[in-house]
């Protein structure tokens, strides 16, 4: 296994905690979309995300014209995960890992 510095450990935490807001916040928007176009047919609440400006520019970009957000920010964590585990950041055996994809995909 592969050393890994604690800025890279910490690195790896923000941006995963970042990803994990952006989606919480887009699932809610979608919810609260469906919900009040039953009501009046548009939005009116937003939600906060956890410093989200700070994730690098292509990210943001590739979040904001996508048309498909959740979908997108999903595979956005599943590739941090995969490549938190290629590096050594997150070091556990695979059918843990597999294990942590079931339980994001059932959520």
């Amino acid at each position: 296994m592969t050393k890994v510095t604690s800025e890279q450990c910490a690195h790896f935490q923000q941006v995963l905690i970042r990803l994990m807001s952006i989606l919480s916040a887009l699932c809610l928007s979608e919810l609260q979309a469906l919900e009040e176009h039953e009501k009046r047919g548009e939005l009116s609440f937003r939600f906060e995300v956890l410093e989200f400006e700070d994730l690098d520019q292509e990210s943001l970009e590739f979040i904001r014209t996508s048309s498909q957000k959740v979908e997108a920010v999903y595979q956005m964590v599943q590739q941090v995960v995969i490549d938190g585990h290629r590096t050594g950041t997150i070091g556990v055996e695979p059918p843990l890992l597999t294990r942590t994809f079931q339980e994001l995909g059932g959520a």
